[in-house]
């Protein structure tokens, strides 16, 4: 990982983005306090289907209901 001021990112940014694509991490620091990151680009892994539970999952039918007094007396210890 480096730091490096957002001014001088400004100047560098065509290396730092070769920095980074070859995975290390870039900081860029303003006032001395980190104000963003620069790291590879990773794709999802997996693609996101709609639906693709359906069938699988239960809801019960008191979902919403209030939980009983026990249960929220453990929450307050």
């Amino acid at each position: 990982m480096i730091e490096i001021t957002v001014q001088q990112a400004a100047t560098q940014m065509d290396e730092l983005l070769d920095r980074a694509t070859a995975g290390e991490e870039v900081v860029m620091m303003r006032s001395g306090r980190p104000v963003a990151r620069l790291v590879p680009y990773a794709p999802p892994t997996t693609l996101r289907i709609p639906g693709r539970c359906a069938g699988k999952i239960v809801v019960v039918g008191d979902f919403n209901a209030p939980p009983a007094d026990n249960m929220l007396d453990s929450f307050e210890r």
